[in-house]
């Protein structure tokens, strides 16, 4: 009988290419999890992989810069994935979902589904990997309210060491981790933990590597964010 990392792999070669098929009001393209789910749920029970959660509450904040009743709501989610054997893997995702009546839990706990499926499954778009948008994008857009914002552009960023995080990347750093309305410290780890898979006690203990994945991490719920 297979193990449940040998199912996941069966899962992963039988699933194909997913593409951004979903438009937001915007106008960019995302992938939405109904198109995840689509094609995965038959695969799944194909192989013998369930996958449950286990979700604990972390905050519920007022949104910022919305207006009064918004509300955003932090949850951490340990997955537990299980195999035809009966074993399983664990993970851990972070969701954030905003809302003004009662969806926000809803929202988090979909937004924290969709990234285990990504980062699981190596879930691929033929077309592109950017989201249906590049930093280049970004600069010639123009401003608008509720837009995903201009975070600073990588092509100043000079490495004077290989080991130390540029002042660009901490900058976009800040900033995204701001519009995305995590200001507690411990939100912050939390959701850097989840994302580069370590705990850390600050920002400054990332590698650049790691940096440039929390990065791509923050635009990517920027635009889930938007597009929700």
């Amino acid at each position: 009988m297979p193990s449940v990392v040998q199912a996941i792999a069966a899962v992963m070669a039988d699933l194909p290419a997913i593409g951004k098929g979903d438009k937001s009001p915007e106008g960019y393209s995302y992938r939405g999890i109904e198109a995840i789910t689509k094609h995965l749920q038959p695969l799944l029970a194909k192989h013998g992989v369930v996958i449950v959660p286990s979700a604990t509450l972390g905050s519920v904040q007022q949104s910022p810069e919305m207006k009064p009743g918004w509300q955003d709501v932090y949850l951490n989610v340990a997955w537990k994935i299980y195999g035809p054997d009966g074993e399983f893997i664990e993970a851990h995702t972070c969701g954030i979902g905003r809302d003004r009546a009662d969806k926000g839990v809803n929202k988090a706990q979909t937004q924290a589904y969709k990234y285990l499926l990504l980062h699981m499954l190596s879930i691929a778009d033929k077309a592109d990997d950017t989201d249906g948008s590049t930093y280049d994008d970004h600069r010639q857009a123009a401003p608008r309210r509720g837009a995903m914002p201009k975070l600073a552009p990588p092509d100043d960023d000079v490495h004077t060491d290989p080991n130390l995080l540029t002042h660009n990347q901490l900058k976009r750093i800040v900033i995204g981790m701001k519009e995305l309305g995590l200001i507690e410290k411990q939100q912050v780890l939390t959701y850097v933990a989840a994302t580069v898979g370590r705990q850390v006690d600050s920002r400054n203990q990332l590698t650049p590597a790691e940096a440039g994945k929390l990065i791509d991490q923050i635009e990517n719920d920027l635009r889930s964010e938007m597009g929700s």
